[in-house]
């Protein structure tokens, strides 16, 4: 992620159609209206791949985590139209198996991948044709793009103020960053999360603009490694008795100390930045209850970020140094 002054948030009908899938296959009562409308207009052939979806797409799966990815690799993609961004199920699944993010997939996508995706997008190009022509793009036109306009005129409004990239300048290195390329903001999205996908995020219009920022600090951070950094206090760390009884009991999630020590560091960072952006209150109460209780040196360092804040000329490595130096007098 690059820093820079203005987020992008933009529209995308072929993102939206898609997720409207999702929307036909589950048993939301959202747009329960246009659901049961379009689902009526379906011919016999788009109703029998429907069933058919509903047996492809795993339980607690869906279109958006499984066939968006496959779209999104392509930042040209919103030059084309749906058919035919889905003409070429292969393409598809050979052009993100080539890409990174391939090797970040959950095992869930990777079996999808190999056993159902091909026909699961032959069966949603089907659907997604019969759907347009029963006039599904001008109801999107007419009714959801206005509602999405509206929202990106809000985000605007409550975001950009607060020029998130600008204080976080000098804090992180932003050549290990994943570059936001575009927020794509939906109306048929069920998903309350935002979701990173190739550089692109896939947020809900329902989505408010404090879950934004706050996603935005903790993506800006989870990038960073302070390994080299916590590698001279190797010794100080396994005599402190308190922090290794701490780690025993994460000891399932961080299989070595470093780890555990590293992940209290970025909890504290990003939860300094969302006090200091008004999007978290009671951090001392967030950060003693976090994981159950088993984060509690972040508490520590959170303290010392707030009363020895880093100087504008001090690199943030020589800054990590400076707090880490604190676990001693723990």
């Amino acid at each position: 992620m690059q820093l820079k002054e203005k987020l992008n948030f933009e529209v995308s009908y072929v993102l939206d159609v898609l997720c409207f899938i999702d929307i036909m296959l589950g048993n939301s009562t959202k747009h329960k209206e246009a659901k049961e409308h379009f689902k009526s207009m379906l011919g016999d052939t788009s109703e029998r791949y429907l069933k058919k979806l509903n047996r492809a797409i795993p339980s607690r799966e869906s279109i958006q985590n499984l066939v968006l990815p496959l779209i999104v690799v392509d930042s040209k993609f919103k030059d084309f139209k749906i058919e035919e961004i889905l003409e070429d199920p292969k393409f598809l699944i050979t052009q993100f198996k080539r890409g990174s993010q391939y090797k970040k997939a959950s095992p869930g996508l990777k079996k999808f991948l190999r056993k159902d995706a091909q026909k699961v997008i032959y069966y949603i190009r089907t659907i997604i044709m019969d759907l347009e022509r029963s006039k599904f793009k001008t109801f999107w036109l007419m009714n959801q793009l206005p509602i999405i306009k509206h929202k990106i005129n809000e985000y605007h409004t409550q975001i950009e103020p607060l020029q998130i990239f600008k204080k976080l300048n000098g804090w992180i290195d932003s050549h290990k960053m994943i570059e936001i390329k575009a927020i794509y903001v939906l109306t048929f999205s069920e998903c309350d999360l935002l979701c990173l996908m190739h550089g692109h995020y896939i947020i809900s219009n329902s989505i408010n603009a404090d879950s934004i920022i706050r996603s935005l600090i903790d993506e800006a951070f989870q990038s960073q490694s302070f390994k080299k950094e916590l590698k001279s206090f190797n010794k100080s760390i396994k005599k402190n008795i308190e922090l290794m009884s701490m780690f025993k009991e994460v000891k399932k999630e961080h299989k070595k100390i470093h780890s555990y020590i590293e992940n209290n560091l970025l909890l504290a960072l990003t939860t300094y930045f969302k006090v200091q952006l008004g999007v978290l209150i009671n951090p001392h109460d967030y950060l003693k209850s976090y994981r159950r209780g088993t984060y509690k040196v972040s508490v520590l360092f959170y303290d010392y970020i707030v009363y020895f804040p880093k100087s504008e000329t001090q690199s943030l490595p020589d800054y990590i140094l400076d707090i880490l130096d604190d676990i001693k007098q723990l």
